[in-house]
């Protein structure tokens, strides 16, 4: 009996040892038959990877230092023009000159972690809500592989409490556009401190009602243009993914959207490498790896070495001792401006680095001209978007128009709040006609009527 219990066990033993084999075979099978095989881009891209890391123990850690290193067509062709000595004179470089030129205060900036200058009492639900564009970008796995959402643009709109008339406009307009054949669009209006209680509660109504408004505690008048600019950097830096697409603009501007998009569809589309990889570095030797060009596109007015007015009785004049150059380094106009996240958190840690601050009305070269400059990044990222191609206008402004210059009946263009009904109407005019193109696309707006 002892023996047969003892062989019996043997014989058990033996049997669960050749089932579980049996059992890790075809597991093994199945995970091969289900496992997807490397598809061509995954393939190439490890290639690519394997060659700039061989180039760069032929040639040296630095050999792509300063360079663009742009995915084309074929991989071969882009790796044989980055590294012939023969056609080096080709390969896009970042120029380097800037920094020198700037006056010796923006010298020598610490950049090491900068202190976040500002706190937020009021933030957009249509961005970080439960039902807002990050939810949206979390839906589709954190990133733009879906078809539903192919990018983010992110307009952040400078706008004072009292401008209630102004906003209403946009919201009516070209900010009522939410998505553009997969272009996911938030229009974001960012104000400072109320002067009163009853402003602050009409300001709170409005956040509840359209969810598009940002509110920092500071100043909000015709002084703050400054702190409203570094205040949209810092949020945007604190809030948005490096992907995402950052622009700045004015409450008295209206935005041909479509044809924006469209500008930017081909320059700021979030590619992943090998489709396209961007190499940035810094005179400080930082590097940066990116699917997205890190340039600053101008929409507005692009302006490249504009003497510094020294005439204190004229708007935009500074002294010396505010800035002892000569010249401006190239800024944009504040009409509309656009770069990638990853840029605008590069400038908002440099502009919250320095201790020197010109007037209110330079903020537009403080931000896109001095701070962008201090990056090290020399003046090939700043690039005019405007153009020389018939009926391209991206943008158009409308300081608040005399009532003289409106005689239109409002209510023959949009149902409008009557304090706008004078002077706002060639505005909603202008935007009939752009939308006019925009019609015959998909797209998504809300209807505020």
């Amino acid at each position: 009996m002892k023996r047969w219990i003892i062989r019996s066990s043997r014989f058990r033993v033996k049997d669960i040892v050749i089932l579980m084999g049996v059992f890790f075979m075809c597991f093994s099978f199945f995970q091969i038959l289900i496992t997807p095989m490397p598809n061509d881009a995954e393939r190439e891209h490890e290639v690519f990877k394997q060659q700039l890391q061989l180039i760069e123990r032929e040639k040296g850690a630095d050999f792509f230092k300063n360079k663009l290193i742009f995915k084309e067509e074929k991989m071969e062709e882009a790796m044989e023009r980055q590294i012939s000595q023969e056609d080096d004179e080709n390969i896009p470089k970042i120029s380097m000159i800037g920094i020198q030129e700037l006056p010796k205060p923006y010298h020598n900036v610490q950049l090491i972690h900068p202190p976040h200058k500002y706190e937020f009492r009021i933030q957009p639900d249509r961005v970080i809500g439960p039902y807002g564009l990050l939810k949206t970008r979390e839906l589709q796995g954190h990133t733009f592989a879906g078809s539903f959402m192919k990018a983010a643009l992110v307009i952040m709109v400078n706008s004072v409490v009292q401008s209630s008339a102004r906003r209403a406009v946009l919201r009516r307009s070209w900010a009522s556009i939410r998505d553009i054949e997969g272009w996911k669009i938030e229009t974001v209006f960012v104000v400072g401190s109320a002067g009163t209680k009853k402003q602050q509660n009409q300001l709170s109504m409005e956040s509840q009602t359209y969810g598009d408004l940002l509110q920092y505690y500071g100043a909000d008048g015709p002084s703050s243009a400054i702190d409203k600019n570094l205040a949209s950097l810092e949020w945007a830096d604190e809030t948005l993914p490096g992907d995402f697409i950052y622009a700045s603009t004015q409450d008295d501007v209206i935005i041909n959207i479509a044809r924006v998009r469209d500008y930017l569809n081909e320059r700021l589309l979030p590619l992943k490498p090998p489709a396209r990889l961007v190499i940035v570095t810094s005179q400080d030797g930082s590097t940066m790896v990116s699917g997205q060009y890190q340039n600053l596109y101008c929409f507005d007015t692009y302006t490249w070495e504009e003497v510094v007015e020294r005439n204190l009785e004229r708007k935009r004049a500074v002294t010396t001792s505010q800035y002892a150059g000569d010249k401006w380094p190239p800024y944009c106009g504040e009409g509309l401006y656009a770069m990638p996240v990853t840029l605008a958190r590069d400038i908002s840690t440099v502009a919250r680095a320095l201790k020197t601050r010109l007037s209110p009305g330079l903020s537009d070269v403080f931000v896109t001209g001095i701070a962008r400059r201090l990056l090290g990044r020399g003046d090939d990222n700043i690039v005019t978007a405007t153009g020389d191609e018939v009926g391209w206008t991206p943008i158009q402004r409308f300081p608040m128009l005399s009532k003289k210059e409106s005689k239109v009946d409002s209510s023959k263009v949009l149902s409008i709040p009557s304090p706008l009904a004078a002077d706002m109407v060639p505005a909603l005019e202008t935007w009939q006609k752009w939308y006019g193109a925009l019609q015959a696309r998909y797209h998504i707006y809300t209807n505020l009527s």
